[in-house]
């Protein structure tokens, strides 16, 4: 028993010892208990925790290669990845700009629209609903513009020509018409004379010479192998509009046919053929006569008839019978549209002088017979 005793003292004196001493390498966890301790000896590691070996296919550990190879693709991947957001970010800024560009003009465009539609509800009425009126008008005015311009500059150049045109004819007759100094003279009738061989010189074209008293009528008289040349050429064979006076190509130059036919323009300035319209209206009174000059002679003739018709009616016949003679002049006399003093006689010649009106619509003829010659 008492032996028992001691042992149970000798432990209890174990027991109570105090807790903040510990014995080396033999920390108390806790009271009444000791363990052994897991502290070893030596330096301690830094990194006392290795990190887990990567793990390949089939469990195996991952070779360096292999490893390599990973870090490259997620760096390929990482540097692709980076591209794309950038590109993202350029696109949408890039579409941000063309937005604000888009704003911006549309904004500019239409406050250039309210500014025209101010400037055209001021000047030309309110503009309709979606139509820019001001344009529109300035449009027409450009388009008038250049049609004046246009038409002004061909009435200019169309002035030059007949006003040209017209003064040569003055420096013609100048040179080949000469006044007969015997006027009142029982020798001749006639107060002209035509130097054709100055007229000749000009043009070897010129068959005869064409005067009407009381107009402005005093032109040389062209014959060529057509009736269309001298619609556009003058009597220097020049193109113009003017033309000149020119006899029916069918005709004989000299005047010997029953019924010789002379062409001319009628412009609006009165020249060429002009004042035939004179003649047709009754403007130069009722006994108008017509003076034809050629190389050989000199003939007057006397009007009997003046109309206009229409071009689907009008025909010339130049060549004309003895036996048709005395029917087709009572058909000109009866289409007279005025009453003249000439009275055709059977068996001589007349003379048809032949132009357009001034709408250009109608043909206007004059008739005359002849009555004297030398």
């Amino acid at each position: 028993m008492n032996f028992n005793t001691k042992k149970t003292e000798s432990n209890n004196k174990f027991n109570n010892i105090d807790d903040n001493k510990k014995r080396r390498g033999r920390p108390k966890n806790d009271i009444g208990i000791a363990r052994p301790s897991t502290k070893k000896r030596g330096r301690p590691r830094k990194n006392p925790e290795k990190p887990p070996k990567p793990v390949g296919r089939n469990g195996r550990p991952k070779t360096t290669k292999e490893i390599l190879e990973e870090e490259a693709i997620a760096k390929k991947q990482a540097k692709e990845q980076e591209k794309l957001v950038r590109q993202e970010a350029l696109t949408a800024k890039q579409i941000e700009d063309k937005l604000k560009r888009e704003r911006k003009i549309k904004s500019r465009i239409e406050r250039k629209r309210m500014q025209s539609d101010e400037y055209s509800e001021y000047y030309f009425g309110a503009p309709r609903e979606g139509h820019n009126f001001f344009t529109v008008k300035r449009l027409l005015l450009f388009l008038l513009i250049v049609a004046f311009a246009s038409s002004s500059f061909i009435v200019v150049g169309w002035y030059k020509r007949t006003t040209l045109t017209e003064r040569k004819m003055k420096e013609l007759a100048s040179k080949v018409v000469l006044i007969d100094t015997k006027e009142g003279s029982s020798e001749s009738s006639f107060r002209y004379t035509i130097n054709f061989q100055e007229l000749k010189s000009m043009n070897a074209d010129a068959v005869a010479y064409i005067i009407i008293e009381g107009t402005d009528i005093k032109y040389p008289v062209m014959q060529t192998t057509n009736n269309e040349y001298y619609l556009s050429h003058d009597i220097d064979k020049k193109s113009n509009e003017c033309g000149a006076i020119y006899m029916d190509y069918q005709n004989d130059k000299r005047v010997t046919d029953k019924n010789t036919v002379i062409y001319g323009h009628n412009l609006k300035n009165g020249k060429m053929f002009a004042d035939i319209e004179k003649i047709a209206s009754g403007e130069l009174g009722n006994d108008v006569n017509i003076e034809i000059y050629t190389p050989e002679k000199s003939m007057r003739f006397k009007v009997f008839s003046a109309y206009t018709t229409i071009p689907e009616e009008f025909s010339v016949n130049t060549e004309i019978t003895e036996k048709d003679y005395d029917q087709y002049v009572e058909r000109l006399k009866s289409k007279s549209e005025k009453e003249f003093v000439g009275k055709p006689e059977k068996s001589n010649q007349i003379i048809s002088l032949s132009t357009c009106d001034k709408t250009g619509n109608q043909r206007v003829l004059v008739h005359a017979e002849l009555e004297d010659i030398e």
